[in-house]
């Protein structure tokens, strides 16, 4: 009888053991192994070829070639789709570029942008296919497609650059005092981990060169995707494109701020936390006097309230003689690299400034682009801005 009640006795201590262990398991259980795919490079164009050549590259839409490179607008812009493993951990992603001329002498503006063709409104690929741009109104009728609307989204620019006078092509030419030798290339990159979630799911690279040559440039781009050795899951943003100047097809060359000096205003439309707006310029043309040479203030607003004011210039623009080989003599000693400019010179890269935004609902908020000061094209005073902006946020 004894022993009977001491063995009831141990069963009973056992069953509650036990279930007292399962309740700690409960209060911690195993941490979740997140998949580590490792580090990749990816090459999106490697020695292709940015030109202006009806011949070769007709206007309309063009079919992927061997290398899956969409040409369009007479080659001066191509796209191709991207494979982008899907990461369950953090990553860092820098974008690369390599670029030498392939017979183009001049500085040019280029531009490497993000885009979904699976995406409602109307993309370059679907433009180049004959659809239209949204309806705008005013003055923006003459520049369509360059702010968000309720069913359309601009192109989200991944790095803004600036190609130098002849950099490659040219490089064998005689040396002026102070360079050694001229440079054989130009390189640059960028961090775009804030943008990796555009990068995912049928989105294609683009790149666009301003270029009016037929020999054009030659371009490598890949990115360099590094992921984190922490078994933590990926933290992804939101991306929301605001205004895009950039006339990459079917575009005029926008002047358009001089005709809005108290803004362009673009509803944003979003409930956002952590949000932050990146914002790109440069200032293009018109000679001495133009909006490439003269100091323009750029002024960003949030419901009727500034929230950032810039004069966006660089003093430094000598540096980069080197990498100019065809860039002309303006007298004084100098070579026209070397003047400075507004936030560019030829063979740099122009990083975004970067605003956090105080608000974290957005919802109802409207933005307000303006360069007041912004002048007119006039004939051969071909002024405009390259502007674009997007927002951050969870």
């Amino acid at each position: 009888m004894t022993k009977r009640i001491i063995f009831s006795l141990l069963l009973v201590f056992i069953i509650f053991s036990c279930k007292g262990h399962k309740g700690d398991n409960n209060e911690n259980p195993p941490e979740k192994d997140y998949k580590a795919l490792g580090d990749a490079t990816i090459d999106v164009f490697k020695n292709a070829p940015i030109v202006f050549n009806s011949l070769t590259v007709p206007n309309g839409y063009n079919e992927p070639d061997k290398n899956g490179v969409i040409r369009l607008v007479n080659g001066r812009l191509i796209l191709k789709k991207l494979e982008i493993p899907k990461y369950e951990r953090n990553v860092n992603v820098k974008l690369k570029v390599r670029l030498v001329s392939n017979g183009d002498p001049y500085d040019r503006s280029g531009s490497i942008f993000i885009l979904h063709d699976s995406k409602d409104g109307v993309t370059p690929i679907q433009i180049a296919k004959n659809a239209k741009y949204p309806k705008m109104e005013g003055e923006l009728e003459k520049y369509p497609g360059i702010i968000k609307l309720e069913d359309y989204e601009p192109c989200v620019e991944a790095m803004r650059f600036m190609t130098p006078f002849g950099v490659g092509c040219f490089s064998n030419q005689p040396t002026p005092a102070g360079i050694d030798k001229w440079e054989k290339d130009v390189k640059w990159e960028c961090d775009i981990t804030h943008l990796y979630s555009l990068l995912e799911d049928d989105a294609y690279l683009g790149c666009w060169i301003d270029t009016w040559v037929k020999g054009g440039f030659l371009i490598d781009v890949k990115l360099e995707i590094t992921e984190s050795k922490e078994n933590k899951p990926i933290e992804k943003y939101k991306v929301l494109p605001l205004i895009n100047t950039i006339p990459y097809i079917g575009q005029n060359y926008p002047d358009v701020f001089a005709y809005y000096n108290e803004g362009i205003k673009v509803k944003a439309g979003i409930k956002a936390k952590e949000a932050k707006l990146y914002y790109t310029t440069t200032g293009h043309g018109g000679y001495h006097g133009g909006d490439e040479f003269t100091k323009r203030e750029n002024i960003i607003s949030l419901n009727n309230k500034e929230i950032h004011k810039f004069t966006p210039w660089i003093d430094s623009c000598k540096e980069y003689r080197k990498w100019n080989p065809t860039s002309g003599d303006v007298g004084g000693g100098l070579s026209s690299s070397d003047l400075n400019r507004s936030n560019w010179c030829p063979g740099s890269i122009v990083s975004p400034i970067v605003i956090p935004l105080e608000e974290t609902n957005i919802e109802d908020g409207t933005f307000s682009f303006a360069i007041p000061e912004a002048q007119k094209a006039m004939e051969n005073m071909l002024n405009f801005w390259l502007v674009s902006s997007y927002v951050v946020y969870k």
